[in-house]
């Protein structure tokens, strides 16, 4: 149930993306705005990711499917650098730093004992990207992928020393939009898919099988 209910947030989420990335194209085709994507852009965003962690990952700590947060917040920051332009796309460089954390208390009972164990999750991860940029200076749609590191860790939450984790390899695809209200400042989102690889147990992990998670992003552009 748990994860037919993740599977219906994600297919949603990424629903309201494409609608929203056409809608961005739109308005750049109906515009005709000659201004060309400029040279860089940043971004600053609140991110909403997906832990689609279970009895794998939880065993192993001491812990249950059922005391895992299915989902965490957090922030993630990025740039591009546009280098290329062509007649239907603008190639971009850059990358993007994503900080999150989820939590989720123990289940409170009809006779107000609680079932279950604190625990808390966290995901780093950084990625360098390429991205295609479709659009003017007002406003753009790109697709973008990405290849870096992501560091998971599982613990109880009232745990004095936390698993720190340990960096695996991840590859990020996924696509946004962005528009510019004022000459500087716009709003954006982005929506994107990491999958990152398996770990054995070591000194910093219990280990994890490959993951693939959603992180959804709205915030700032500037360029």
């Amino acid at each position: 149930m748990r994860a037919h209910v993740t599977s219906t947030r994600v297919k949603l989420a990424v629903s309201l993306g494409v609608l929203l990335a056409a809608l961005a194209w739109s308005r750049a085709a109906v515009a005709q705005v000659a201004e060309p994507i400029g040279l860089f852009v940043a971004d600053a965003r609140g991110a909403l990711v997906s832990y689609p962690d279970g009895d794998d990952v939880a065993t192993p700590r001491g812990l249950t499917a059922a005391d895992l947060p299915s989902r965490g917040f957090g922030v993630q920051l990025g740039g591009h650098v546009f280098l290329l332009r062509g007649r239907i796309a603008t190639l971009g460089i850059g990358g993007s730093l994503l900080w999150s954390r989820g939590s989720k208390s123990p289940e409170e009972n009809e006779d107000g004992t609680a079932t279950g164990t604190a625990a808390t999750t966290r995901m780093t991860a950084f990625s360098p990207q390429v991205s295609f940029n479709f659009g003017s200076g007002a406003g753009w749609s790109y697709a973008s992928v990405g290849f870096g590191a992501a560091k998971r860790s599982i613990s109880p939450t009232a745990d004095a020393s936390p698993e720190p984790g340990s960096w695996a390899p991840a590859l990020d695809v996924g696509g946004g939009a962005r528009w510019f209200i004022t000459d500087h400042v716009g709003v954006s989102f982005d929506l994107r898919f990491y999958s990152v690889a398996a770990q054995e147990p070591g000194a910093d992990t219990a280990g994890f099988p490959r993951t693939t998670k959603f992180v959804g992003t709205a915030g700032l552009s500037f360029k």
